[in-house]
């Protein structure tokens, strides 16, 4: 697979709220660096023992003559940490997508850039707006108790740096662990993740309307900034919203008080709700060997 430049996949949601989430890469890879190899699920085989093809990028020259490559081979050719040593963290937004996430972990040198990423099936854990405007001017993604979801999500493989640095760039989400007690999140090659964490929204997640409980389900930042304009109170905190989503984020983006202003009256006006999480408030992350059980 060609680097994220080559994909269209080096967006970054930081530098171009308007692209919030970002893009993410479709399909379970492993990312080193910009590049991105494909991984083949295999059913019945365990995810560290899913192929992968080398074409190219960081890994051509050390896997001269053997393209073909396992993701415990490829970790250990990268001379990476193995799985063994990664802990699940489900992405509902911006992390999922490749540039994000290389642009967190990039930010300090002495952080991997070697990952693995895989798809998997998450009951009962939808995705919402948070109540908040983020650092860089979008209304980010949360995760919420939806019982009826059933969400095809990325699942980051961090080691510990990593996973220390991405919760350091996380600080209006709080790193929570789901346990054995909840629904596990599904591997295609079948295995299941009994226990794994996710960042959970500081400031509730965001609903339409004051009488309607209704959270603002994941969508476009065009559509969740068009809904917050008919507010009159946030056409007044934010004018630039009548040039446009756009313009507002910019604007919102460059001002630390107005986001904090914004995110007080979404409070005060009601438009603020639970997220339905709050049998999670620890954690307690696991490693591969202790989060996955065979199905």
């Amino acid at each position: 697979m060609p680097s994220l430049s080559s994909l269209g996949l080096d967006v970054n949601p930081s530098k171009e709220p308007a692209q919030y989430p970002g893009a993410a890469a479709g399909e379970s890879c492993l990312a080193i660096g910009s590049w991105l190899y494909p991984l083949v699920p295999q059913p019945t085989v365990g995810f560290a023992e899913w192929p992968l093809d080398v074409d190219g990028g960081p890994l051509r020259y050390k896997t001269a003559g053997r393209p073909t490559q396992t993701l415990a081979a490829a970790l250990a050719i990268a001379g990476a940490p193995a799985l063994a040593d990664r802990f699940p963290v489900i992405a509902v937004g911006s992390n999922a997508a490749p540039a994000q996430l290389l642009h967190k972990l990039s930010s300090e040198d002495r952080v991997s850039l070697v990952v693995p990423m895989t798809l998997a099936n998450v009951e009962a854990i939808g995705i919402a707006h948070s109540a908040h405007i983020s650092k860089a001017g979008y209304c980010p993604y949360i995760p919420v108790a939806d019982k009826q979801a059933i969400e095809q999500l990325s699942i980051l493989w961090l080691d510990k740096s990593q996973l220390d640095r991405v919760t350091e760039t996380e600080p209006n989400y709080q790193a929570v662990t789901s346990g054995r007690d909840s629904p596990p999140a599904l591997l295609p090659s079948g295995e299941r993740i009994d226990v794994f964490s996710m960042y959970r929204g500081r400031w509730g997640a965001l609903r339409y309307t004051t009488t309607d409980d209704h959270r603002v389900e994941a969508t476009t930042q065009e559509r969740v900034f068009n809904l917050l304009s008919s507010h009159a109170w946030f056409r007044s905190l934010v004018p630039e919203c009548e040039d446009g989503p756009l313009y507002a984020m910019r604007s919102l983006g460059s001002d630390e008080q107005r986001r904090t202003e914004v995110r007080e009256q979404m409070a005060r006006h009601g438009l603020a709700t639970s997220d339905g999480l709050n049998r999670l408030d620890s954690f307690a992350p696991q490693p591969y060997s202790e989060a996955v059980s065979a199905r």
